[in-house]
């Protein structure tokens, strides 16, 4: 899926790049066309990658946070209709 995206980030940016030159049909492949838009969309796949990650653990730590904390409510909200009840 890495290599997919970075083949998709590199083709897009190679294209807006080079729109204007492909349009004019003036545009003529070297290897100097090619460094900046793979440069860009290599830094554009590894900071989605890291931001999707960090999303992920973010919102599974989210999920225990919630589940704890609704689980010590409701055992303390048990403890004290237990004594509103024996009372």
């Amino acid at each position: 899926m890495f290599f997919l995206k970075l083949v998709i980030n590199t083709v897009l940016f190679f294209i807006i790049f080079n729109f204007s030159r492909i349009r004019q049909r003036k545009f003529l492949f070297s290897i100097d066309s090619l460094v900046l838009p793979f440069s860009l969309g290599l830094a554009l796949t590894v900071v989605d990658c890291l931001l999707r990650a960090v999303f992920f653990y973010s919102f599974l730590s989210f999920i225990i946070i919630s589940a704890l904390a609704y689980t010590a409510l409701k055992l303390v909200l048990r403890k004290k209709t237990d004594e509103v009840s024996e009372e």
